[in-house]
Formats: C-alpha cells, sequence, structure tokens
C-alpha cells in the first residue's frame, strides 16, 4: 500500500457490480489501494511460483473492476486471458477450472494475515469481492508521501508480435515485485493498456489521477538474438520522459530466469538506494536553502546515509524527521528515523548526540501503530527488541522474513545481519545473507551486513541464542 494510505477501521464487502462507481464515490486513492493490494498479493506464495495464477488474478480484477465482473465465463477467461483457440471446450478442458479453485483457496488463506483490504474470490462464479474500508474521510493520500510512487505499464510489442505478448506480461509482473524487493520506491501495477483503451484514458492522466509519480512503461521488440527491451520513465505531474534506458535494457528469452534478471537489473537502476528515482529527489532536497526538509526529502536522504555514510546530510535529515514525526500518519518517518538514530549513535564516529534509547522505543512503537507490516517499520521494531536485549523476539522476527518469500531484500539483509552481529543463530544469518546477496544486485547496501559478515568470519556466532 502506498505511503500515507489509511484503510478506516470496520471492512465493508463491496458488491462487485458497484465497483466500476467506486472511484467516482469514493476517489482515486481507494483504486489506488485496490491495485496496490493486488501488486502485494502478486509477491506472496503461492501466487510468486504461478504465471498462471497472477495471469488469472489480473484478468479477474481488471474485468471486476470495470463492472463486468458477473458476465465472467469459462469461455471469456479461454479466450481472453489465456488466449485458447475456438476449440475450446470446457467439459474436455479442465484447466480454467482447476486454476480458478486453486485461486480462490489461495486468496482465502492469504487474507487470513492481512487486515485492511483484501481481494477474494465468491463462493461462485469467477468474479472478485473486494473487502474495502467504509467511511470517506480517510480515504485520502497525505502528501508528499514519504516514498515515491510508480506505476508499471504492461510493455508495447509489435502489431504482429502476439507471441511477444506472454513475456510482455511477464516482464511487467517481474519488474513489480523487483521494486518491492528494492523497498526504495512504492510500485503498483502492472496496469493493462487494454483497461485505459476501454476508458479512452491516457496513462499519463491516469497515473495522475491515481496519484502514482512516476510512470514506466517500454518496448520489446524482435531481434537476432532474441527480445530486445527498452524502458522509459515519464514523469506524471508534468507528463515529461525522464529517462530512457540507453540502448537496449537487455536481450530476452523466453526463460523466467532471463526475464527476472533483467527486471532485478533495472529496479536497481530505477529504485535502488542511489537509483534514479531517489536520486532525484535527493538532489532536490540538497538544493533546498532552508535546512528543514519535506519527510519525503529527509526519509531518501536518511535512507542514502544508512546506506553510504554521506554525513553531511545527517544533521539534516534527523532534525527535519523529529519534526514530522508528531504530524505524520506515514510509518515510515519514524521508522527510519528510530533505524537512523540507533546506526549514527552506535557506528557513526562523527555523531556525538548521545543515544536515547526512550526515543527509539517509542519512534519504533509509533510506526508499529501506523505502518505494523512496513519493511523499515519490522526493522525499527527489531531495534527496540535488539536494544533492550530481546534476544527471543529479535531472533523470531529473523525467523519471519526469512520464511517468507516475498520480504524485501533491505528487510533480509538487516535482520540477517542484526541476528549475526549479536551473535545469536550463525546458519539464519549465513543463510538470509546470501540470500540477500543473491537478490539484491547492488550488494553490500547496507552497512549491517558488511558487519556482521566481519562477525560470522571471525567466528564469533554461537548456534543458538
Amino acid at each position: 500500500m502506498a505511503a500515507g494510505t489509511r484503510w478506516n477501521p470496520g471492512p465493508v464487502l463491496m458488491d462487485p457490480a458497484r465497483i466500476h462507481r467506486m472511484e467516482v464515490e469514493a476517489g482515486p486513492s481507494r483504486e489506488l489501494a485496490l491495485r496496490q493490494e493486488l501488486s502485494r498479493l502478486e509477491r506472496c506464495h503461492p501466487l510468486t511460483r504461478s504465471p498462471k495464477l497472477r495471469q488469472l488474478l489480473h484478468y479477474l480484477f481488471a474485468e471486476t473492476i470495470a463492472g463486468r465482473g458477473d458476465g465472467i465465463s469459462q469461455y471469456s477467461i479461454a479466450f481472453d486471458c489465456y488466449g485458447f483457440g475456438s476449440q475450446f471446450d470446457p467439459s474436455a478442458n479442465t484447466l480454467i477450472r482447476s486454476t480458478a479453485r486453486r485461486l480462490r483457496q489461495a486468496l482465502k488463506e492469504l487474507a487470513r494475515d492481512h487486515g485492511g483490504g483484501r481481494i477474494l474470490m465468491g463462493g461462485k462464479g469467477y468474479q472478485l469481492l473486494f473487502e474495502i474500508a467504509g467511511g470517506a474521510s480517510d480515504d485520502r493520500i497525505t502528501g508528499p508521501g514519504t516514498t515515491p510512487s510508480i506505476g508499471i505499464m504492461e510493455f508495447d510489442v509489435p502489431a504482429d508480435g502476439s507471441i511477444m505478448a506472454g513475456t510482455a506480461r511477464s516482464l511487467a509482473d517481474e519488474m513489480v515485485a523487483s521494486f518491492a524487493g528494492m523497498d526504495a520506491v512504492a510500485a503498483a501495477g502492472p496496469f493493462y493498456r487494454s483497461l485505459l483503451e476501454e476508458r479512452a484514458e491516457h496513462p499519463i492522466e491516469f497515473a495522475r489521477r491515481l496519484g502514482i509519480d512516476y510512470l514506466l512503461s517500454g518496448t520489446l521488440k524482435p531481434v537476432s538474438e532474441g527480445t530486445e527491451a527498452t524502458l522509459f520513465i515519464a514523469d506524471s505531474r508534468t507528463g515529461q520522459q525522464i529517462w530512457v534506458s540507453d540502448g537496449p535494457a537487455g536481450n530476452l528469452d523466453s526463460s523466467s530466469d532471463a526475464i527476472r534478471n533483467l527486471a532485478r537489473h533495472m529496479a536497481a537502476r530505477v529504485a535502488g538506494d542511489w537509483g534514479l528515482i531517489p536520486s532525484l529527489v535527493a538532489r532536490h532536497a540538497r538544493s533546498e536553502p532552508s535546512g528543514i526538509l519535506d519527510p519525503r526529502q529527509a526519509v531518501m536522504l536518511a535512507r542514502q546515509y544508512l546506506t553510504h555514510f554521506n554525513f553531511e546530510d545527517l544533521g539534516r535529515c534527523v532534525e527535519s524527521l523529529r519534526k514530522a514525526v508528531a504530524d505524520s500518519e506515514d510509518a515510515a518517518a519514524p521508522a527510519t528515523l528510530a533505524v537512523l538514530l540507533n546506526t549514527a549513535c552506535s557506528v557513526e564516529p562523527r555523531w556525538t548526540e548521545p543515544m536515547d534509547r526512550a526515543e527509539i522505543h517509542a519512534l519504533a512503537a509509533r510506526a508499529g501503530r501506523l505502518g505494523p507490516e512496513d519493511a523499515w517499520t519490522r526493522l525499527a521494531l527489531a531495534i527496540s527488541a535488539m536494544l533492550d536485549g530481546r534476544r527471543t523476539e529479535l531472533l523470531e522476527m529473523a525467523r519471519r522474513a526469512d520464511r517468507e518469500k516475498a520480504s524485501p531484500w533491505m528487510l533480509v539483509g538487516a535482520l540477517g545481519s542484526l541476528v549475526g552481529a549479536q551473535a545469536m543463530e550463525v546458519e539464519l544469518s549465513r543463510r538470509m545473507i546470501r540470500r540477500y546477496c543473491r537478490d539484491s544486485p547492488h550488494y553490500p547496501r547496507l552497512v549491517h551486513l558488511t558487519l556482521a559478515l566481519l562477525a560470522i568470519s571471525g567466528g564469533g556466532c554461537r548456534s543458538s541464542p
């Protein structure tokens, strides 16, 4: 869910027939929240392992939000979603029924562990049910959000490139998942052009209406070595293109590994701690003549400090975040400040302010109330537990991040490093660090990771807490 988007308590099950009127009644942030919930679900097991499940979920979502949920049938799924020919026979081909049954069960299981907004399938038929928060008073995005947002468009293919359509959708899916791993930019989508064409809406206008800051699109075309991909990013506020990948982004074959590797590489260039979008925000912040930054600028500079120790920005970040915490309804500000203060007071020789553990505990607790599942909140709560010596709690947080296949890379690397630095489970620490190194194109990004590697190589870890 985007920074600043809040769900009201008391969810109300929305009649699918009314979904297409929802954006008029409740405003664009409600639709954006549903689309971000869709992106969250796609990063969860078992959807991460099944392209067919993700493809079906996308199709059902687009049809339901357009108000056509009650018209979905096996035939429409066969023809419009999976591209089966006219010879499709549902009595002989049970793929659609079995895939829908798996998706219905997966959504039901995922909903058990997630509060506030859910996407489910009805007991009969194929339409989706959206469980949303009632009331309109808090249905807004408080701005500016502390995390820049980017929408991922379905990639363009040549008019005669129907064979490449599956690659285009898979690449867009992997781009969304890769942005989630980077954690510096909130990704929404993928958004399909067919939906916008039905609405006669330009992609930039669509992104602007939903409050998305940037829009990523791309083109695929066949070349002798495979498929050539080129990416573009536009600022939705001005409509201007701000970046194009220099030359082809890469040559793709149809293998999932090639698609995933390209998506990770491009996400790192765009949304890594020193990638395109964070650097744009940071550059603007450094040009500000005043000492106080807005929350987004302060969070971005703070996270760049946590990666590279650029001390010059540290004082401005701390001061700005302290001022933002009191009024912020976004967990990113207090969570980032808690992690920043702990790191600066622990390992920064140029920082002379003494550590106030009570402040760090209070910041972590506030972030926990505002956004308990945010990756930086979970890291802040882990640091709070570490400062109090609650080793069992810290270890369980690390084990949870290790179990979850969709945990952001930053969280896996940081918690694995904390476990190693605290001389706890060495095998858990090594496994999480290996996963971080495998998934993150910018290794090593976190100072904590380096400290943990030193502790492990020195044999200073025990195998149990």
